[in-house]
């Protein structure tokens, strides 16, 4: 008996190098915002993207956001002016804000979370 496979689901991200890219996308988008700050040597991060952006109600619900995933595996000094803006120490950072661009800082996210309760903080920005 075989069972169906999961349907491959995926946040589509976009990247941004810059605080000018990042407000630029967040003005031409007007969409709530999710801002992923990832590396490729943080093992939070890696578990964020195998379990839960691949869920396919995260998914489905973020193309209700502007999906913006930034990548400090390397920094410099463009990255490090992000950090300062967003006022991140450590990774992962997810920052969820309002089509206006305002931080929804009650529900940042640092470290991994399950699907079910990431999928509750999306709806919180989307109200």
């Amino acid at each position: 008996f075989l069972k169906p496979e999961k349907v491959a689901a995926e946040v589509e991200w976009h990247s941004a190098a810059s605080l000018e890219e990042i407000q630029t996308s967040i003005e031409t988008n007007k969409k709530p915002v999710i801002i992923d700050f990832y590396a490729d040597w943080c093992a939070a991060c890696k578990e964020l993207d195998k379990f839960t952006y691949t869920e396919k109600e995260v998914a489905e619900l973020s193309k209700s956001f502007t999906t913006i995933k930034l990548d400090f595996t390397k920094s410099d000094d463009k990255k490090e002016a992000i950090k300062e803006k967003y006022n991140v120490k450590g990774l992962p950072v997810v920052v969820f804000m309002t089509a206006d661009g305002k931080e929804l800082k009650e529900i940042r996210l640092t470290g991994f979370e399950e699907p079910e309760d990431f999928i509750k903080r999306m709806q919180k920005t989307l109200k």
